[in-house]
């Protein structure tokens, strides 16, 4: 299943300044709930120039975009609009720790149905 993506400047700078942000090992999650009705979840990854050359640059985001598609079936509202971004320690994490990282995490904060 193909993920939405945030595609504009603006979007980004709403999740931003208006969202809320979760620190995790090897990115931080800003997430914003959008009140549009039948808004599906849109996704934003991104990675600066701190986490290496353009090779690692596209594999982190790759990393990520993987894992959060995996993540998107779990979230507890479908509105929301998230932004990933890189931190230099992706560049020596595997999937499955990352994955697992960002899953633990957003579950903490609410963010993921609860599996009870």
């Amino acid at each position: 299943m193909a993920l939405k993506v945030l595609q504009k400047n603006w979007q980004f700078q709403v999740v931003y300044r208006q969202g809320k942000k979760i620190i995790c090992k090897h990115a931080i999650v800003f997430y914003h709930r959008c009140h549009l009705e039948g808004e599906n979840p849109r996704f934003g990854f991104v990675a600066s120039k701190r986490v290496g050359s353009a090779v690692k640059r596209n594999r982190a985001k790759r990393i990520l975009k993987e894992a959060f598609r995996q993540i998107s079936k779990e979230l507890e509202h479908q509105n929301f609009w998230i932004v990933a971004v890189a931190k230099a320690s992706i560049g020596d994490a595997t999937y499955q720790e990352t994955l697992m990282d960002l899953r633990e995490r957003l579950a903490a904060g609410g963010l993921l149905k609860d599996e009870a």
